[in-house]
């Protein structure tokens, strides 16, 4: 009897022993999903959340995260994003996500249902770069809540003079518009759509956005003029809305001439991207020195709407329908 009870005591002691090991393995398991599935972290208010490669590797993470720490800082802090009251927000961080380097969408959310930026892992490592992503990609979360509407050259041009605005560098777009200037300043804005060879093509484009918004920047009212592309409640977008803010602008305020209407302001910044000179400060987007490529011979190639294009005349070629400056063919194509 006392040799049964025994047995039947270390049955009790085995079965509790085989229980407490098959909890602990379960607890260890969970505790390693969470990690590899929630990869979250807390940067003050603001929810980080890592996916895709390598979102496990919590050293790295780390290490990004107080890159980050620095970087936000840097962006939330500037007069731009202080003085305008966001949404709670989050990142996402993907390790797997190629396409660009950030990117913004009203459906990107957090795992908590937050709205989201996502920006590259690869593109964290240096931290000038990603204090001007930040800026831009939280540029476009929010300008989203004021003008959800807007066209999507407007949209670009202007978030990236925001990242001139915080960090005092222009995106590497600028020079691009330089080199291949015939892109159009307002069609066929599709980064996250297009294949790889085209891609330097598009950097142009948005280049020749950025271009144009530091000019109107620089001439048109500066802080103001930004704060009401920014904020406007206009039901009006793209053109138009540049249009209106424009002479809306132009009857409060003494401003250069060409800052009546978006269509003089789009020719004179065309003229002063291919021919730039010292003065009138109108005359130059960055300086004198920076022009817009002159081909050596003429394009069949019709231009797309808004956009311009300069050749070199050789001997008696016909220039018409553009003009000619300083022996060069300079076209120019407003609308549709």
């Amino acid at each position: 009897m006392q040799s049964i009870i025994i047995l039947y005591k270390n049955k009790q002691f085995h079965i509790v022993i085989i229980c407490i090991g098959l909890l602990l393995q379960l607890f260890i398991r969970n505790e390693v999903l969470a990690k590899n599935v929630n990869s979250s972290y807390k940067v003050g208010e603001i929810s980080i959340h890592f996916r895709g490669a390598n979102a496990d590797n919590e050293t790295e993470n780390t290490r990004l995260i107080q890159g980050l720490n620095s970087s936000l800082k840097t962006v939330l802090s500037s007069s731009i994003f202080s003085s305008n009251i966001l949404p709670a927000w989050g990142i996402i961080i993907d390790g797997s996500f190629t396409e660009s380097e950030g990117y913004f969408s009203s459906e990107l959310k957090t795992p908590a249902g937050l709205p989201a930026i996502l920006l590259q892992r690869n593109a964290l490592i240096n931290e000038a770069g990603q204090t001007r992503l930040i800026a831009h990609e939280l540029f476009h979360l929010m300008h989203f809540q004021k003008r959800p509407k807007e066209a999507d050259w407007v949209q670009e041009g202007l978030a990236q003079l925001t990242e001139y605005l915080v960090t005092g560098n222009f995106n590497r777009s600028l020079l691009s518009a330089f080199t291949s200037p015939e892109t159009s300043l307002t069609e066929g804005f599709a980064f996250h759509d297009r294949e790889q060879n085209s891609k330097n093509q598009t950097l142009a484009q948005y280049g020749h956005a950025l271009q144009y918004f530091y000019y109107l920047y620089r001439l048109c009212g500066k802080n103001e003029l930004y704060e009401i592309l920014v904020n406007s409640s206009s039901q009006k977008n793209g053109v138009n809305f540049i249009d209106e803010q424009l002479k809306i602008l132009a009857h409060t305020k003494t401003l250069d001439p060409i800052c009546t209407s978006f269509e003089k302001s789009f020719v004179a910044f065309e003229h002063a991207r291919f021919f730039p000179k010292v003065a009138p400060s109108s005359s130059y987007i960055i300086s004198a020195d920076m022009a817009a490529t002159v081909r050596p011979k003429p394009n069949a190639i019709p231009l797309p709407p808004f956009s311009a294009r300069a050749f070199k005349l050789q001997n008696e070629q016909n220039c018409s329908p553009g003009i000619i400056i300083d022996g060069d063919c300079f076209e120019i194509r407003l609308g549709n």
